[in-house]
């Protein structure tokens, strides 16, 4: 059964959803450190004004997999509508909270609805979109989310150069994507099973020159068989790729002025440097995946985030942090493309909210755990100290998945 005609503007819309869910974390960022300023007085505040850039990704891991089965089981625009409003209204809370728990509440109810935005975009895409078309538009999809990413943490900065409440306006901005879903994203006819399942392995490339891998068995997806080893070691790769990742978002913010005094204009400038540099990795994933096996990718990604956080830690001055940053950008934008495409290819169609729904709540639940890890190296070992630690296991995995990688290319028959 043909799909609902889908067009440029479909695509920009779900682009333009899916930078909310980056807007979310971004917009924030900089202002973490006057938030602090403002809350000093309350009991562990530490630790509560990093939940407030990192709670909303806990109450995403939550919503992401209720999401889903919603989604699948009546659809994905009622949904949709009712998940931008409440990401309004939540986001926005910000403008009035009274105290960090009024803060903490409303960054809640906005990971709900990031959860809900971010799992229905993602199916949709894999719904209107199939093999190298899909791949490209969910590498789009991470730039955009980069690019957005750059956009918000910049304005963050400024703003909250103006006030400390005012980044929290931004987020009013959403219910100007009401009508763009109405008018652009038709709900789409689920059927069939979709694509062959992928475990990551190569094979023998396609007339087209694409490399698709098929399952031990060599079948095609059956739609009551998800294969489960394989996706729970993407949603693993994922989870564990977001807690070193928010070690950027999170802690740069305090490193940056623990070396080099520099005012939230600068810290956001940075975050928006090292944004844009993902968002172009990012739009360079389908020629890499042209290239490279899904496992072969991750081994490339933890090098270049490893290197980048060795360089960090290192790092004598705000200037001199700017080479970490740029190479750790480099790896991070791998990351999302890279899970999203393999989940989707693992997913088939009438499971597939629940399926996408499930990696969000891996992504968001590593993106809230972060600075329970994170933390306590800052604490213990100091802001340099702690990436240098994340540069260790960054480079041992990548020497792990790079060399597994080789030895599996090398075991094919020629």
């Amino acid at each position: 059964m043909s799909q609902p005609s889908v067009g440029r503007g479909s695509v920009l819309t779900l682009l333009l959803l899916s930078s909310m869910t980056v807007m979310a974390g971004a917009t924030i960022s900089p202002t973490l450190p006057s938030i602090g300023k403002v809350f000093a007085d309350t009991p562990r505040s530490d630790l509560l004004v990093r939940l407030v850039l990192t709670l909303p990704a806990l109450f995403t891991a939550i919503g992401a997999p209720i999401a889903g089965g919603i989604i699948d089981r009546f659809g994905r625009r009622p949904l949709l509508f009712g998940v931008i409003v409440l990401y309004a209204l939540a986001g926005g809370s910000g403008l009035f909270a009274r105290d960090l728990s009024e803060l903490l509440i409303g960054r809640a109810g906005l990971g709900l609805a990031v959860g809900g935005i971010l799992t229905t975009a993602t199916t949709l895409i894999a719904d209107y979109f199939g093999g190298d078309e899909r791949s490209k538009v969910l590498a789009w999809q991470s730039a955009f989310m980069g690019i957005g990413g750059v956009g918000f943490v910049t304005l963050g900065g400024f703003l909250t150069d103006v006030s400390w409440r005012a980044p929290f306006s931004v987020y009013l901005l959403a219910l100007v994507y009401l009508p763009l879903v109405a008018l652009f994203l038709p709900e789409p006819r689920r059927s069939g099973t979709g694509e062959q399942v992928d475990d990551g392995r190569e094979s023998a490339p396609g007339p087209d020159g694409s490399s698709e891998a098929l399952t031990s068995s060599g079948a095609t997806a059956s739609s009551a068989m998800v294969p489960r080893r394989v996706l729970g070691l993407v949603y693993a790769l994922g989870f564990l790729g977001m807690i070193v990742f928010f070690a950027l978002p999170v802690q740069l913010p305090f490193h940056l002025q623990a070396i080099d005094d520099v005012p939230a204009t600068k810290v956001g400038l940075a975050l928006a440097t090292m944004t844009a540099v993902a968002a172009c990795t990012s739009l360079a994933y389908p020629k890499l995946r042209a290239r490279l096996s899904f496992p072969a990718i991750f081994g490339v990604q933890f090098l270049l985030q490893g290197a980048g956080y060795l360089l960090l830690g290192s790092a004598p001055s705000y200037t001199g942090a700017f080479p970490g940053l740029v190479i750790a950008g480099a790896g991070a934008g791998l990351l999302v493309p890279n899970v999203q495409l393999w989940t989707s290819r693992l997913a088939p169609a009438e499971l597939r909210g629940r399926v996408l729904g499930g990696l969000g709540l891996c992504l968001f639940l590593g993106q809230f755990l972060s600075p329970m890890v994170t933390q306590p190296l800052a604490t213990s070992r100091g802001y340099g100290g702690m990436y240098g630690s994340l540069a260790s296991f960054l480079l041992a995995f990548s020497a792990l998945f790079i060399l597994g990688s080789i030895v599996r290319k090398n075991r094919r028959p020629r």
